[in-house]
């Protein structure tokens, strides 16, 4: 078949069938945009109509007449059924879906592209790695599954842990009766029970190991139940504040003690657990004790990140993970309570006194002149301005001393190369008892000897 054909330099506008300049001939402008079947003005209509349409409740009525079908002059023999041959030349011109609905064909639907499925083929090498890899990856899963399991425990346990009473304050009982009554305040820090220190290193005044640390932790228990007993002589005695203060583990803070420690930091952990756990059972023989208060605190040692963080110190300390350990090993024992640290400071009352429980590790001594009171009584002041305390308790100095408002407890450890590289005074491994009463509060205070005296003397 043969259709009328556009002049030369024209083209038909598939949507107003007019002929029009399509830019060939050189000095006659372009009716057409580039890559168009429309001329200019009908595709300027057709993007507006379509821009009308997609606002709600708007109907848009084309003024220009429909698209005519292409003028057929006669009927001609063509190549073959639903072929065009080479009399077409201007095929941009017309739809081919136009075309066949004149030839009273309806178009034909879209076919999905047929998709070849090809067989890769792999060596023995590859399969070798591919197997390892699918066995790396599933260990993995294990792994991360038993590591979630572990967590929702250590979350449980967490809760546990937070959810236990608030730990009342010890008030005089002996109110009518007229008997004298006093509680013991015991100071328990700066063990690093896993710390060596040799004879040679300290001008041979202490020596420590695994074995030595051992038997002063039983002399500390052991000391604690001697001076509960002997002030009964005075005293009627009900109750023990026992401070778990920081610093029970030296932990690998510097280099060198990842070379002289005796044990990790988690063997240390379940060491200072054991030990503690069989110290508290040793106390509960008392049958006189009706309950033991155990307020405790992190040093400086225990912790996970290299320097201190304030707003998370506590959530990085091992040692918290210790005493909630603790806590839970005994929260079945009514006679036990632990105060758990939120803070760097841990504040309880006796008989109508607070006392303020701290490492110590926040004062910086500096080496001034005037030893390590003066900077303390300078941080002092400033807690004072936050909470106000009758008596303040910490360690991390090594050097125990007893003021009215202010006890710096002793060391386990004893003197170390650490004391002997800073200049620190010698003192023998001691840790602090005190006897605190209603009436004057601040009694008899003594050192608790925790070492032979073949340990610290020459």
């Amino acid at each position: 078949m043969t259709v009328n054909m556009p002049p030369p330099g024209q083209k038909r506008c598939t949507r107003c069938g007019q002929f029009k300049s399509d830019g060939s001939v050189p000095g006659i402008q372009a009716e057409f945009y580039e890559g168009r079947a429309q001329c200019k003005e009908c595709y300027k209509d057709l993007v507006e109509s379509r821009r009308a349409s997609r606002r709600p409740g708007v109907r848009v009525h084309s003024e220009r007449p429909p698209r005519p079908l292409p003028v057929i002059d006669d009927v001609v023999h063509h190549d073959g059924p639903g072929t065009i041959g080479s009399r077409w030349p201007n095929l941009d011109a017309f739809d081919l879906d136009d075309l066949k609905v004149m030839a009273g064909k309806r178009p034909e639907p879209a076919r999905e592209p047929k998709i070849e499925l090809v067989e890769e083929k792999i060596t023995q090498v590859e399969e070798h790695r591919l197997k390892r890899r699918v066995a790396d990856l599933n260990a993995q899963i294990k792994t991360l599954t038993a590591d979630l399991s572990d967590a929702r425990r250590m979350g449980e346990f967490v809760a546990e842990v937070e959810a236990l009473p608030p730990v009342e304050g010890i008030k005089p009982r002996e109110q009518r009766s007229g008997l004298a009554e006093a509680t013991p305040l015991v100071l328990a820090s700066d063990w690093h029970i896993e710390e060596e220190v040799r004879p040679e290193q300290v001008d041979h005044r202490n020596r420590y190991n695994l074995e030595i640390s051992r038997r002063r932790m039983e002399r500390f228990f052991e000391a604690t139940r001697w001076g509960i007993n002997h002030n009964r002589q005075v005293f009627k005695i009900r109750d023990l504040c026992l401070w778990l203060g920081g610093d029970l583990i030296t932990n690998y803070l510097h280099e060198d003690n990842v070379e002289n420690n005796l044990l990790s930091p988690v063997e240390a952990i379940a060491y200072a657990q054991a030990s503690l756990g069989d110290g508290i059972r040793f106390l509960l023989e008392d049958e006189e004790l009706e309950r033991i208060v155990l307020p405790c605190n992190d040093g400086n040692h225990g912790r996970l990140t290299k320097k201190t963080r304030s707003a998370t110190r506590i959530e990085n300390s091992i040692e918290w993970l210790l005493y909630t350990m603790l806590a839970r090993e005994f929260k079945d024992e009514p006679r036990i309570e632990f105060l758990l640290p939120t803070s760097p400071h841990t504040y309880y009352e006796i008989y109508g006194r607070t006392i303020r429980f701290t490492h110590g590790d926040t004062c910086k001594y500096g080496g001034g002149v005037g030893g390590i009171t003066i900077p303390i009584y300078k941080a002092l002041a400033r807690w004072q301005t936050v909470r106000q305390a009758d008596l303040t308790c910490m360690g991390h100095f090594h050097q125990r001393t007893s003021l009215s408002d202010l006890i710096i407890n002793g060391s386990l450890i004893g003197y170390s190369p650490y004391s002997l590289d800073i200049g620190a005074r010698f003192e023998p491994p001691a840790q602090e008892f005190s006897i605190l009463e209603p009436r004057r509060f601040r009694g008899l205070s003594m050192p608790l000897w925790v070492s032979e005296r073949e340990d610290d003397q020459r």
